[in-house]
């Protein structure tokens, strides 16, 4: 399991910039997207290679969990986990942090950071609140596999309400 705290104002993903380079159309992030990418890229790196860890292996489901505390008004500092109610949406807060997390091109090699395709990917989590004060703004971001997290529990309780919900029906 990958458990990591990437401080700095999590950034959701920009709208794609195009332009034309000789004759060509091109594609890029905006600034502040690939930024944070990046960021979360080298962290993760970091991380990993603090733990003696290496990207997992194709066919491995894999969970994405994440915590977003961002930044919040005056009132809210003093409460604790205050849901974060407002833009950024949700779905693109998390599109940055799946980007991060799957092979880069490092010297005209592609190196898979976490894994080498998002179809591993076959759950994600997302939390968004307002964070406690302005220098703990961030996201936690914890990638585990399938067995890990079953093993957590949690997957169990989601599917037992589930079954519950549709049994009552």
């Amino acid at each position: 399991m990958i458990n990591l705290y990437v401080y700095g104002d999590p950034v959701a993903q920009g709208r794609p910039r195009f332009t034309n380079k000789g004759g060509f159309p091109h594609v890029f992030d905006p600034k502040l997207s690939a930024d944070w990418k990046k960021t979360i890229t080298q962290q993760v790196i970091l991380e990993m290679k603090r733990q003696g860890l290496t990207h997992y292996e194709p066919g491995v489901p894999l969970v994405i969990s994440t915590v977003f505390n961002l930044k919040s008004p005056q009132r809210l500092r003093k409460k604790l986990n205050t849901p974060h109610t407002t833009k950024p949406d949700a779905d693109n807060l998390l599109k940055p942090i799946v980007d991060a997390i799957l092979e880069r091109t490092i010297k005209a090699a592609l190196i898979p950071v976490v894994c080498k395709d998002d179809n591993q990917v076959v759950s994600m989590l997302v939390y968004k609140r307002y964070a406690l004060a302005p220098q703990l703004t961030g996201v936690n971001i914890a990638v585990l596999t399938l067995d890990e997290y079953i093993a957590t529990g949690i997957l169990s309780v989601i599917l037992s309400k589930l079954h519950k919900e549709v049994d009552n029906d």
